[in-house]
């Protein structure tokens, strides 16, 4: 899920969006990496908890989730300055490489 803190923005505001990665099963996923495209015109400042390494080109953010057993899940806040004004949507989408994934459709998210 993809939840934004802010509803109306003005230009050198800032803004959270909240991250929740679920596994919904039915294995345990490894290794798994989250990309988080940002919106246009805007500047990543942090990424809570800050200790998976994050990676950012342009305005895709890529970061590590670690591992997640079934029925767990993990929660990043993404901290982002708006400096354009336009539409802040912010999408997001993970992935486990060598997982079978029986539901494919629920690994992306857009907000």
């Amino acid at each position: 899920s993809l939840r934004s803190e802010t509803n109306a923005l003005v230009i050198g505001d800032w803004t959270d969006y909240r991250l929740t990665v679920t596994n919904v099963g039915p294995e345990t996923a490894a290794s798994v990496v989250v990309t988080n495209i940002l919106p246009a015109g805007s500047q990543f400042l942090s990424l809570t908890p800050s200790n998976p390494p994050v990676t950012l080109t342009g305005t895709q953010l890529v970061f590590a989730a670690g591992t997640l057993a079934p029925g767990t899940n993990f929660t990043f806040k993404v901290r982002l300055q708006v400096n354009a004004t336009g539409t802040n949507r912010v999408s997001a989408q993970v992935s486990a490489p060598g997982l079978s994934d029986p539901s494919p459709s629920n690994n992306a998210v857009t907000n």
